[in-house]
């Protein structure tokens, strides 16, 4: 997870790999897509499902995620037989997090935004 004490996101930190016969390759082209809950006392207090989620602030949390990867990528054996290769993954997580950093009230910046943004709607 990544705050600067005003949003928060999750950084899947995604790598794929393609096992062959004698080597494990590490894939260049590699994408993470999904989303992500967090929950505090049952009640959902983030998610992924707008960006810029508030930060909720420190205290500790229950992570729900559904993650997918692909990746792709060429392989070759000692041999010097070569192909593409193709990998994809997804599944479900859950597991406790605890947030420490404090949360940071809006700048100056972040309040004219707003004000021109809401401006700008009318």
């Amino acid at each position: 997870m990544k705050t600067d004490g005003r949003v928060i996101a999750l950084d899947s930190g995604v790598a794929c790999f393609a096992s062959g016969i004698s080597k494990v390759l590490r894939l260049r082209d590699c994408r993470a897509s999904g989303t992500w809950s967090l929950y505090k006392d049952g009640e959902r207090v983030a998610s992924s499902s707008s960006r810029g989620t508030p930060y909720p602030g420190p205290g500790t949390y229950t992570l729900m995620a559904d993650l997918q990867g692909s990746g792709s990528g060429r392989m070759s054996d000692s041999r010097g037989h070569s192909g593409n290769v193709q990998v994809s993954a997804g599944g479900s997580m859950e597991g406790t997090v605890t947030l420490a950093d404090p949360v940071r009230p809006p700048s100056n910046s972040d309040s004219r935004k707003r004000i021109r943004s809401s401006a700008g709607n009318r």
